[in-house]
């Protein structure tokens, strides 16, 4: 089983959290070694944050008051979709690229709860 990987951005944060308690939560019972997986699958500034952190509910605590702040989280899914880069040279290309984005903007908004 592939476990997930955080990359750091505040965005993903809440997705990669709910996932990891899905595929983790039952899999490792043992702190010590559960606390080593979730170093290993997050960003070196996010595991610098964990040090000396040996509690797995203090460890994420560390990392929801960093990370999962939802409405920062939802103001840089709008602003990234305000840059949205478009792709393709054909209006059909340019056409999907856009849905994709969008759709992409309101599975994130949804996880953040502010998809209204």
């Amino acid at each position: 089983m592939d476990l997930p990987q955080f990359s750091g951005s505040i965005e993903e944060y809440l997705e990669f959290r709910e996932t990891w308690h899905v595929l983790v939560a039952e899999t490792y019972q043992n702190p010590s070694l559960y606390l080593l997986q979730l170093k290993n699958h997050i960003p070196k500034e996010a595991k610098n944050m964990l040090r000396g952190v040996t509690v797995v509910a203090e460890a994420w605590a560390v990392l929801d008051s960093h990370y999962g702040d939802r409405n920062a989280a939802a103001a840089t899914v709008t602003a990234n979709l305000r840059h949205l880069k478009v792709s393709g040279t054909a209006v059909h290309e340019k056409l999907e690229s856009v849905a994709q984005g969008v759709q992409e903007a309101i599975t994130s908004l949804k996880y953040v709860g502010a998809e209204s």
